[in-house]
């Protein structure tokens, strides 16, 4: 009885041939990924009509209607713009293990835009400190501005949507140079 190993030599392809396979496997999308983003795509722009109706039918008189976009703003900006943090220390080192860590937490560095965008509503929503209520800010009457909280806010979202954007140009100049 012939023993035909399964593993021979002939059953597999010149490396030219795995090469085309791979490429082969990995340029073309199908149908279920063109699915998922026209789902998602969808879900998207009605998240920003919804957004939109919200300023324009309501205004930013009533704040308890903004409690929704609250909680999503701080989910967004705890957990989405923490990532591209995570990406720059290691780049400021210069480390080499951080390749495959740093690729993913890029892929953040855009989410600082939604949280701007999301963020503009909010700071005339939330009441300043002229009420004297307590807060994190500690001043005696006077001393601070009412709406510095707001101030200082409005300036770490946007420079923490800033600091994205830059990791982002960073880390795409060698694919920039390689087109």
């Amino acid at each position: 009885m012939t023993h035909i190993s399964q593993n021979s030599a002939s059953d597999h392809g010149t490396s030219n041939d795995v090469t085309l396979d791979l490429v082969n496997r990995h340029s073309h999308t199908g149908n279920l990924f063109r699915i998922s983003a026209v789902i998602l795509s969808i879900l998207f722009v009605l998240g920003i009509a919804g957004f939109v109706l919200r300023i324009t039918t309501d205004g930013t008189s009533n704040n308890d209607k903004w409690g929704y976009y609250a909680a999503v703003f701080a989910f967004i900006l705890t957990t989405a713009q923490g990532a591209p943090m995570v990406a720059i220390a290691p780049r400021i080192v210069k480390a080499h293990w951080r390749r495959s860590t740093s690729r993913a937490a890029e892929l953040w560095a855009l989410s600082g835009f939604i949280t701007t965008l999301v963020f503009v509503p909010l700071i005339f929503v939330l009441p300043g400190l002229e009420d004297g209520r307590r807060s994190f800010w500690f001043y005696h009457e006077g001393e601070v501005a009412r709406y510095i909280p707001h101030y200082v806010g409005a300036l770490s979202v946007v420079a923490m949507a800033l600091a994205g954007l830059f990791l982002l140009w960073v880390s795409s100049l060698p694919d920039l140079a390689y087109i």
